[in-house]
């Protein structure tokens, strides 16, 4: 008893500072890592008393696949859900003046913090407790996601990935830290802060023209793994969304590929995935400009796809969009014309997906010399029973191709 009463002298609580009354534990789900382009799909805030406010969040953009893949959240899960401006004042009045818990809490409070300046809201400065801050601080920065922690200390669960289960999971983690009096740290998150996190993410690049180089493409990897789990999947996109910031896979990015471990088949899935949300992005207007359409094609190279794995990725997308080969020189006034500079830029904006190979998904074959010329791609298609025309009759009804000086 002398020994117990003499640690508890010297044993000091670095949490009594702690109001546990005006705690509130948070968690979302989002459609990925940047306020720029992603949003909330789902909310959940509850007290120390287990007062709880969640909702699902129609985010108004398409889902990622490998978003659903992780949480189960798709476009029918967020249909006839409120828009988060709906909903952003009413969160805010639950949160003000009070200090928020979460695990990588900054993450959620930037994404608060763009959603309330969207709807028109001034956010003040707001108090926040970061249980992985504390993990950090206390056995350095790696291992420390949610699971982990809790795994460490003998808990063992089903993470779903959903905001209701993880803030459950958030609330036991935040027990054991204050019992095993871990230091948890008050701190403020204000507009500076939010300005400060927000300027680090990469910027929006799309519809950005691309640049016309790659360092390493995927089509040069070899070295592919085995693993298929949701976990190492994330990994693999978070790093494959990086790498499309520049349209560069750089070496250290090649070497944390090797490390990650995905297996080869689950990683083209993902990287087709990835490109099909692209597609769709740029396919909002009803429409794929030439720009738009280059930097499909670099991301496909990216990718190490090449034409007959890019084109069915956007022909899923946009089904009514046909591919068509062009064969033969185009001349004019005597000199031989480039046809990436003006006959696929065209061909694109005519709902076209220009080729220079024939293959059986081939819809249409041009002929650009004389009429009734033979070429080996023309013999080709006329095997595979591809249609063949002339450019004379294929320009007919469209609009003009203009040649020369732009």
């Amino acid at each position: 008893m002398v020994i117990n009463f003499i640690k508890g002298l010297f044993s000091f609580n670095c949490n009594t500072g702690i109001d546990t009354s005006r705690l509130l534990f948070v968690d979302l789900e989002t459609t990925g890592l940047y306020t720029n382009r992603c949003g909330i799909l789902e909310i959940c805030i509850t007290d120390s008393n287990d007062n709880t406010f969640s909702t699902l969040v129609d985010v108004g953009q398409p889902i990622p696949a490998h978003i659903t893949d992780i949480n189960g959240i798709d476009r029918d899960a967020i249909a006839g859900k409120p828009m988060f401006s709906e909903i952003a004042q009413q969160v805010y009045d639950l949160i003000k003046d009070k200090t928020v818990v979460g695990h990588n809490i900054e993450f959620d409070l930037k994404f608060l913090f763009h959603e309330f300046i969207s709807a028109g809201i001034q956010p003040q400065p707001l108090k926040y407790i970061c249980t992985c801050n504390a993990e950090r601080k206390k056995r350095g920065r790696s291992g420390n996601r949610l699971d982990e922690c809790l795994l460490r200390r003998g808990i063992c669960f089903e993470q779903k990935h959903r905001a209701h289960d993880d803030v459950i999971l958030l609330k036991q983690l935040f027990d054991l830290q204050m019992k095993e009096r871990t230091k948890l740290d008050v701190e403020v998150f204000d507009l500076n802060k939010y300005k400060q996190i927000v300027l680090r993410e990469p910027e929006l690049v799309f519809p950005q023209k691309p640049p016309k180089r790659t360092t390493h493409t995927l089509r040069m990897f070899d070295g592919w793994g085995t693993k298929t789990d949701t976990a190492t999947i994330s990994l693999f996109n978070q790093l494959i969304e990086e790498a499309c910031q520049d349209r560069v896979f750089d070496s250290d990015e090649m070497r944390r590929l090797s490390e990650i471990g995905i297996a080869k088949k689950v990683a083209v899935q993902q990287l087709k995935t990835a490109l099909s949300d692209l597609v769709k992005h740029y396919y909002k207007d009803n429409n794929i400009s030439w720009d738009e359409y280059k930097d499909l094609e670099e991301i496909a190279k990216l990718f190490g796809l090449n034409s007959s794995g890019f084109f069915p990725i956007i022909k899923e997308v946009v089904p009514e969009l046909k591919i068509v080969c062009f064969t033969n020189d185009l001349t004019v006034n005597g000199q031989n014309v480039d046809r990436y500079e003006t006959l696929f830029p065209w061909a694109v904006c005519n709902g076209f997906l220009p080729s220079d190979s024939v293959t059986k998904q081939t819809n249409l074959v041009v002929n650009c010399g004389p009429k009734n010329s033979v070429t080996g791609k023309i013999t080709k298609a006329q095997a595979y029973g591809i249609e063949v025309t002339h450019i004379s009759d294929f320009l007919k009804g469209k609009q003009p191709l203009f040649l020369g000086n732009k």
